[in-house]
Order: C-alpha cells, then structure tokens, then sequence
C-alpha cells in the first residue's frame, strides 16, 4: 500500500524551509506527500542520500500557488503510479476535482497491479525456498551406508 500525504508548504523558496520540509516529512511513515503552495520562481528537483526526491514546480507570475512531490524512493512504488500521483496532485492544486478523481482512480488501479505483481514474485520465491529447504530436509534424512 503506498502511504500518500499531503503539505501545505506556505512556501519553499529558501534553502532552510526545503530542509525544513524534510524533517517534518521524516517524523511519519510515508511514500509520498504532494506539496502545495510552495511559490517557488524556478523548478526544484533534487535527490537526497536519504533515498528521497523533491520535485518542485513554479507558481504563476503573482507568486501564488506551485506545487511539488516529495518521494521516499526506498519504497518500491512504481513510476507509473508516482506519475499518476503527482498529475492527481496537480489537478487538486489547480481545482480540477473531476481530473483529480480521475487519475486517483487510475493511480489506485496502477497500485493494485502493481501489488498483484509482487505478491506473484513473492510467492514464486517462496515456492523456489520451499522446494530448496525440502531438498536438503530430504537429503540429510538419507541414511549413508557405514
């Protein structure tokens, strides 16, 4: 299941409330948070060593609005899905409830597949493990000749 939140910003336009942001976004247990109102002039995309990615967007010539995502890509959520995320994100940001619905339908979909998929792969490792561990249960309950 993929956590999502979201942050009212207020603003990010200075170095300090980026880092900020981060603390805040490190003290719950999240996926991804979609941003907003952060009235930044010029796009923002940085990679943190702590496995996180903030991606943010400008605000329109009166320095209102912007919005951003702010990814923990430890998860293993797909880029199809945080795509869908971010594009429903933007939707709510500008007021498209209808897109919105949309593509949080779409992206609840993508993470169904996507949960499906890994839920295949885990129970055929599984089943490899089981038929490996039975192997060598098997083999040392073979008496050897003295």
């Amino acid at each position: 299941m993929v956590t999502i939140c979201t942050y009212n910003a207020r603003t990010l336009a200075s170095e300090s409330s980026i880092e900020d942001l981060l603390m805040q976004a490190r003290r719950i247990r999240y996926e991804v948070t979609g941003v907003a109102e952060t009235r930044r002039r010029h796009p923002f995309n940085a990679v943190h060593d702590t496995e996180e990615e903030l991606f943010l967007g400008t605000c329109d010539s009166r320095g209102v609005g912007g919005v951003g995502v702010l990814v923990n890509t430890s998860s293993s959520t797909s880029p199809k899905t945080l795509e869908l995320i971010r594009q429903c994100e933007i939707a709510r940001a500008a007021g498209n409830l209808q897109l919105m619905s949309k593509l949080a339908k779409q992206s609840r979909q993508v993470i169904r597949e996507d949960l499906k998929e890994k839920r295949t792969t885990v129970m055929v490792e599984a089943a490899v493990v089981g038929k490996s561990n039975r192997k060598a249960t098997e083999a040392s309950l073979i008496k050897r000749p003295r």
